[in-house]
Parts: structure tokens; C-alpha cells; sequence
């Protein structure tokens, strides 16, 4: 397969993954905040906003003290 097909290809898997993760988001969240109210999703779209965040403020701190600690 030539290199212009496969990037072909695998644009359009791409493109399919990202439309696929929105309808699953477009079902999900209505679903999701009928069965917990308002209150409750409110709290749980918090906690799990708060674990890309403490991820982006990691500032690779994590990767420098394996390697840290990994070395003689």
C-alpha cells in the first residue's frame, strides 16, 4: 500500500474516532444528568476536570524523579 493511500486511510479512521467520541458525548451526558440531577453531575464534571488539570500542572515533575531515581 502506498503512503498516500495509508495516510488517506488513516485520516478518515481518525476523523471516524473523533465523530464516534461525539455522538457517544451527544448520548451519554443527557443520559448521565437525568439518572444523577444537577447537583450531582455537577460534582462529578468537577473531580473529573481536576485530573487533566493536576496532569498539565505536573510540569514533568514526575518524569524528572523517575529519572532521578532510576539513575546510580
Amino acid at each position: 500500500m502506498s503512503i498516500k493511500k495509508t495516510l488517506i486511510k488513516n485520516s478518515f479512521l481518525n476523523i471516524g474516532g473523533y465523530v464516534y467520541l461525539l455522538l457517544a458525548s451527544l448520548i451519554s451526558v443527557p443520559l448521565i444528568l437525568s439518572h444523577l440531577g444537577e447537583k450531582s453531575f455537577g460534582i462529578l464534571l468537577l473531580f473529573t476536570s481536576l485530573v487533566p488539570l493536576a496532569s498539565t500542572l505536573d510540569m514533568g515533575i514526575s518524569s524528572a524523579l523517575i529519572r532521578q531515581l532510576s539513575l546510580p
